[in-house]
């Protein structure tokens, strides 16, 4: 019985995996439709790569982007990665004032 309690544990602790829980909102609300970035500056920086070779530009970052937008209070910021079988792009996009 003992000879078998060693591996049981061991593929046990190998299976299991980390879990977690996000509590959910109070006072939600609906903003379905809502454009929140009509009245927002935006500001974009990006960099690509092609054929492999690359990444040409700097590595993007949000304080470039925010300059290159001219913001100083940023909103939010977004990430977007597009990949193609040649091309890949990688740009940060922030919102603000």
């Amino acid at each position: 019985m003992k000879k078998m309690f060693l591996p049981l544990a061991a593929a046990t602790m190998l299976i299991s995996g980390c879990m977690s829980i996000n509590p959910s909102a109070s006072n939600m609300i609906n903003i379905t439709g809502a454009n929140l970035t009509a009245n927002m500056k935006k500001g974009e920086d990006c960099s690509m790569i092609v054929l492999g070779f690359g990444p040409f530009g700097e590595h993007p970052s949000a304080i470039d982007a925010a300059r290159n937008g001219n913001i100083t209070r940023a909103a939010y910021v977004q990430y977007k990665y597009i990949s193609y079988i040649v091309y890949k792009q990688y740009c940060i996009d922030v919102y603000g004032y």
